[in-house]
């Protein structure tokens, strides 16, 4: 047992902690900077798709025709999906 080996035991750990606080700091400051100033628009397909919304509605009227509960199915999706 060479008296190096506890030296170099303190050091490799003593390295692998700087270098995991140093991932964590990039990690953070990416984090911060990333950020998106995006907004949700009601007319957004106003331009781009003028029918979205005459085609979605005919698509949900017909899936309740065929299925009832298809109407309380798509709110319990679109609640989950926004909460």
């Amino acid at each position: 047992n060479s008296p190096q080996f506890p030296a170099l035991a303190r050091i490799s750990i003593i390295m692998s902690t700087f270098a995991c606080n140093a991932l964590l700091v990039l990690v953070i400051i990416c984090s911060i900077n990333n950020t998106v100033h995006g907004q949700l628009s009601s007319t957004f397909y106003g331009k781009s798709c003028p029918m979205a919304f005459s085609i979605v509605e005919a698509g949900v009227k017909q899936a309740v025709a065929i299925e009832k509960r298809m109407g309380a199915s798509l709110l319990r999706l679109h609640f989950h999906d926004c909460f």
